[in-house]
């Protein structure tokens, strides 16, 4: 560096002396022609004055360098600290790579070894599975406990089921999914999915009864798939071929997931009516059809247990279970389908053999007439008459069915009174208010049937009101509307229920947006029967 210094000073040194030796001849020039007028004097004080200026510069030249050799310096050292971060910064990534490369192998490592052990425990589990026939697999399926074992032995044989496997591992993963055994969603199991592709693929092999139970279990499990319609058409296409149960289940099938074909609903309804009005038909209890252990939450209806029917013999020729025909009437009135020639030749059927028929089956039946507003008092009546004679059995009966069949006697305008108020104690004593308060939808459609027949029970009002306090905040327009009715009602003979109504009036002030013109001359009517002033409420009614 101080030799590359020494040599530009060196340069710059030579140019000035050139320059001053040019100036000194020109002015020699100039004296020689008699042009120049200095004197020697001030050539050398040029000169001189020549020489200050070139230290001077020197001096500078001097200072930048040292500036510059400092700048050099700083920069130099601030890249040898980059450099040595850098190096840093690499040693710990490349450990870092190296630290995340060992896990890995270790994961898979792991990984590798479960899969072994999964292996083997499955040859060790099913080494013998490939020698069963169809029997013993059906047998195998029905022992499973679980979601997992059921689909470890459909995996290892998915292709040698038959198609009597196929539907008996679907029947028995929908129990296992209403008994939560099962970890997955169906929708979500992709082992469930191919399952369902296999039966999918081999309809055409499917006899009457399997064909029943893929609907049953695909309703079940609320799964609406490509299958299901397949199947209904097919099998309203073969209707001459189904039995009874299998027709009931069909038409259950389309009332659950609102299936409204008019043509197929006709084909239906009429092959069924044909078969009622055959004279040698009977109603007969083949099988002991076993109670539901659990209450179901759902506030509807439902055939809780099609899946044990399913399993039981075919129906004998001209016999009807009383279970089939019930559900089927039910899923008429569910659907909504009012036809009269074949609710004439129900009833005569029914009528003959009612102490065939559980209290459950009789409220599904007369859910099915209230539903569709059938009017046959003198048939009604005699039901009401045989659910007297079974008191015993209704008092095993749940809440639910119980809250159905108050509200069905009410609509038809049916049994007696009394009747009618001892079940809603029924379903007094058997609610936990504390632990588990009734529903809105539940309590508020018990209040408006008794209030429909002027049913008054001083005990049932106050402990409805009391629920109400409860659940206000879950209460819709439609539940505010009829609970304001049926309190109001019987405001002046049991003050109590006033505080009630207050709730129900705010609730109803924040449901102002859902009010329509039904709900708004209903609850007009209700603040005029108690004599109910509330200004708020008035308010939103006259807009």
């Amino acid at each position: 560096m101080r030799s590359l210094f020494s040599g530009i000073f060196t340069n710059f040194l030579a140019q000035h002396h050139q320059q001053l030796r040019a100036r000194s001849v020109g002015k020699a020039v100039k004296s020689f022609t008699g042009k120049a007028k200095s004197t020697a004097q001030e050539e050398i004080a040029e000169v001189q004055d020549f020489k200050e200026e070139l230290l001077e510069d020197q001096k500078k030249f001097i200072i930048q360098k040292e500036v510059e050799q400092e700048r050099l310096k700083q920069q130099y050292e601030q890249q040898f600290k980059t450099v040595e971060q850098q190096i840093e910064n690499q040693n710990l990534d490349v450990t870092r790579h190296e630290l995340i490369q060992k896990t890995k192998q270790r994961h898979d490592q792991k990984a590798k070894q479960d899969a072994s052990k999964e292996k083997q425990s499955n040859f060790d589990d099913l080494s013998n599975v490939r020698y069963y026939d169809e029997a013993q697999l059906t047998r195998r399926i029905r022992q499973s406990k679980n979601g997992e074992s059921l689909f470890k032995l459909y995996n290892a044989h998915k292709f040698t089921y038959t198609t009597k496997n196929l539907v008996h591992t679907l029947t028995k993963y929908t129990q296992l999914v209403q008994q939560n055994k099962s970890n997955r969603l169906p929708k979500l199991d992709r082992r469930f999915m191919s399952l369902l592709m296999s039966l999918q693929s081999n309809t055409n092999m499917l006899q009457n009864l399997e064909k029943s139970m893929i609907l049953w279990s695909l309703c079940k499990l609320n799964m609406q798939e490509e299958i299901v319609e397949k199947l209904i058409k097919e099998s309203v296409d073969n209707i001459k071929q189904l039995t009874f149960k299998q027709i009931s289940i069909l038409i259950w099938v389309m009332a659950k997931f609102s299936y409204k074909q008019t043509n197929q609903l006709n084909s239906v309804c009429l092959e069924v009516g044909l078969r009622l009005d055959d004279p040698s038909v009977k109603i007969c209890t083949q099988n002991e059809i076993k109670k539901p252990t659990s209450q179901k939450k759902e506030e509807e209806l439902d055939f809780e247990d099609l899946e044990q029917a399913l399993e039981l013999p075919e129906e004998k020729e001209n016999i009807i279970e009383p279970q089939s025909l019930s559900m089927f009437l039910w899923s008429l009135g569910k659907l909504g389908v009012y036809d009269e020639d074949l609710m004439k030749s129900a009833l005569n059927v029914i009528s003959n053999q009612i102490d065939q028929f559980s209290p459950l089956m009789i409220t599904q039946i007369l859910y099915s007439f209230s539903n569709i507003k059938y009017k046959n008092k003198e048939v009604f009546e005699g039901f009401c008459e045989m659910l007297q004679k079974k008191a015993d059995q209704l008092k095993e009966e749940n809440v639910l069915t119980l809250k159905t069949l108050i509200v069905c006697l009410c609509r038809l305008k049916v049994g007696e009174q009394e009747f009618i108020l001892d079940l809603a104690k029924m379903i007094i004593n058997k609610t936990n208010f504390k632990k588990n308060p009734m529903s809105p939808r539940f309590m508020s459609e018990i209040l408006y049937s008794l209030s429909k027949r002027y049913i008054y029970d001083e005990k049932i009002y106050n402990q409805m009101a009391s629920n109400t306090i409860q659940v206000a905040s879950s209460m819709n327009i439609k539940d505010c509307s009829e609970s304001l009715y049926a309190f109001a009602k019987y405001l002046n003979k049991n003050k109590s229920l006033q505080q009630a109504i207050q709730i129900i009036c705010t609730r109803i002030s924040q449901l102002e947006g859902k009010l329509n013109k039904q709900y708004k001359q209903q609850i007009q009517e209700s603040l005029k029967i108690g004599s109910i002033q509330n200004k708020e409420i008035n308010k939103i009614l006259k807009q």
